[in-house]
Parts: C-alpha cells; structure tokens; sequence
C-alpha cells in the first residue's frame, strides 16, 4: 500500500474502532483534505499559470532543439565562434572560480551586441553543461576622442616664439564619448561538498595522494581478500551439510 501511495495519493484510515470513531475519523479527513484544494472558481482562475515541472520539462525540450538548430541551421558558424569563445574566455574564469561556485564574466566584445542570438548560444550551451547562467546588458560611455576648438589649435600652430603667451596657454578639449555595451554573464554551479570528496591519506586505503599503480593493487587485494573469504564461507557450508 506504501508502494501504491507512491502512484495514486489516497489516505489510509483505521477502522478497528467503532463504527462512530469510524465515522469520526473519515469525516477529519475529507475535512483535512479539502483545506488544501481550491474551490472551481479559483482554480479555473488559476489553471492558465504553467507548473514549476511542466515549466522544467518543457524548457529542456526546448534548448535541445535550440542547440540542435545552432549547431545544424544556417546560424553554424556564429555557433562554433560562440564555442570558442567560451573555450577561451568564458571557462577559463569558471575554473579558477571553480570552488567559490560561481563566476563573472564581463565583456565589450561586439559580437554579442551585432549578433544578439550569440548570447543565447552562450546561455543554452551553459545551461546544457549544468551550470546556472544569467546575462544583462549595461551601457556605458567610454572616451574615444578630445575634441580640441578651432581657435586655440590655429592660435598654437601660429606662436613661433616659444616665450610667447600663445605658446605656453594651455589648450583644452572636449573629451568625446561613445556609448558601449558591457555584457555581464553571471555563472552559477554547485560547489558545495567538494572538499569532502578528498580525505587525507590517512582516512582511505590507497591515500589521497596514492599513484595510479597503488590504487589498483589495493584494488586488486580488495578483490582477492572477498574471493578467500568467500570460498572459507563455501567449505564450511559444505562441512556442515556433510556432517
């Protein structure tokens, strides 16, 4: 019954009592159970809104065939730029932030502001590895020019003398601005336990720090060890049906 619980939810009452504790006991329950279901009214307002496990289910079905058109469609070679890119930028700064569990990677590179669909790649070729990726957009204005006026360069240009008060005036300019697009992607992954999947030497056969060679052969002691002592158990069974 435990097992079927598992499959269709249903209440087990106890009904070696009278037939009014009985009685008493299946009334608490339909009351218990009806506290958490919705009343029709509300549950047709609310039947549109997806589950969280459908949503999850669907998702995945969804970025393998994104990442099945990347990788077939006609959008193939800004999939494999993307893939360098993260081979070379992108997972080179997860692995150092490899035990913090989590990883910025910050970028002006134009591809993913002339080629919005790159930060998609990015997102669901992330996310089919396991890692936990989000991305937003700042914009920011960076110097790309000093404009100087008119006036003051043909003023400098003209002082021949070098004790002239033309030449030693300073001539400011108006420092021009471009804005630019900073990519951040904020890379998530779980991290926690790491550090218990390595024991000191002391607390394992082999050792934290054994060769490959000394952890085989322990291996293969293991092994010959279970096989003695199974064939000990097998001669004593056998003595004692002789006997």
């Amino acid at each position: 019954m435990n097992r079927l619980k598992a499959i269709l939810p249903f209440s087990i009452i106890d009904a070696m009592g009278t037939l009014a504790e009985t009685r008493e006991q299946i009334s608490n329950e339909l009351r218990y159970q009806s506290s958490h279901d919705l009343q029709p009214g509300t549950y047709r307002l609310l039947q549109h809104i997806p589950l969280a496990r459908d949503v999850a289910q669907n998702a995945r079905i969804e970025l393998v065939m994104r990442l099945d058109s990347y990788a077939q469609g006609p959008a193939r070679p800004l999939f494999r730029h993307a893939l360098d890119l993260i081979a070379g930028d992108v997972m080179p700064i997860v692995m150092r932030s490899g035990l913090a569990g989590y990883a910025e990677y910050v970028t002006r590179n134009r591809l993913f502001t002339d080629h919005p669909l790159a930060v998609n790649m990015v997102l669901d070729v992330l996310s089919d590895r396991g890692f936990h990726a989000s991305h937003r957009v700042e914009e920011a204005a960076v110097p790309v020019a000093v404009v100087f006026p008119a006036r003051a360069l043909a003023g400098a240009a003209g002082a021949a003398d070098p004790s002239s008060a033309a030449s030693t005036a300073e001539v400011r300019g108006d420092i021009e601005l471009a804005p630019v697009s900073v990519h951040h992607f904020r890379i998530m992954f779980d991290a926690r336990g790491v550090r218990d999947d390595f024991k000191p030497a002391g607390e394992t056969g082999a050792g934290a720090g054994a060769t490959a060679s000394d952890i085989a052969a322990a291996a293969v002691q293991q092994e010959q060890h279970e096989q003695q002592e199974q064939q000990r158990q097998a001669a004593a069974g056998s003595e004692g049906s002789l006997g």
